[in-house]
């Protein structure tokens, strides 16, 4: 099976805008997808020279930075109309840690795509005002709507305390090793290596690649796939 790591941020609007791309992906090819956590820091992408979950603002304001956020969002509702979807700049800087750790715990029980498409639905087309996905309550009404066992979900707040703390470092690591610089990061093999690429633009790559090993689900598979890319319905 060809193997796909997607590393995401689920306060990263780019990040928002492959899941229709990688669900097509699985449709077309014999391949397994792997949606993986990332947590993004805001001072280290200098929109901000500090963060307080208490009081969510870019500190100081500053025109540079202002500027670089407006573009991500510029790239995020240009692309995401293409794709039916919608997206809202938020009023705040987010604070994605708990929502991130909550994709580890659906990846548990193979749900990762269901969960990404349920927290992003709930967030993105609003700017994230009507869905606080730094609340443990909402997070847990998710992973209950998406089938994780009742009996698992007290499990997970535990988890929040220590370990998903823990593991969202290392998937941070597990990124950086394979040159993360930004999400969506994908970790694919080309000509016999595993390599790391940043961006919705290499899907294109993959597709080929893998139509390169004959791993189409029928013939009428076409690798091509531009990067305005539009979902078929």
């Amino acid at each position: 099976m060809y193997e796909i790591d997607i590393f995401v941020d689920i306060k990263s609007p780019l990040s928002y805008l492959i899941l229709p791309q990688a669900s097509q992906m699985i449709e077309d090819y014999h391949c397994n997808v792997r949606f993986k956590p990332y947590n993004l820091s805001y001072v280290d992408m200098g929109l901000t020279t500090t963060h307080d979950r208490k009081n969510p603002e870019r500190l100081p304001p500053n025109e540079a930075q202002t500027r670089r956020a407006k573009m991500y969002y510029k790239v995020g509702r240009i692309y995401s109309e293409a794709m039916g979807l919608k997206i809202k700049a938020p009023k705040i800087l987010l604070s994605a840690e708990l929502a991130n750790m909550a994709l580890i715990w659906a990846n548990k029980y193979s749900l990762g795509m269901d969960y990404l498409a349920e927290i992003y639905a709930s967030g993105w087309p609003n700017g994230w005002q009507e869905f606080d996905m730094d609340n443990l309550s909402n997070i847990v009404k998710i992973l209950k709507k998406i089938g994780v066992p009742e009996v698992d979900l007290d499990k997970f707040a535990n988890y929040t305390q220590k370990h998903g703390i823990e593991d969202l470092k290392k998937f941070n690591e597990e990124a950086h090793n394979s040159g993360h610089v930004g999400c969506p990061h994908l970790v694919f093999s080309l000509n016999e290596k595993k390599i790391g690429l940043f961006g919705r633009e290499h899907i294109s790559l993959i597709r080929h690649t893998m139509s390169d090993l004959g791993l189409e689900r029928n013939r009428n598979v076409k690798w091509q796939t531009p990067h305005y890319w539009k979902l078929e319905k």
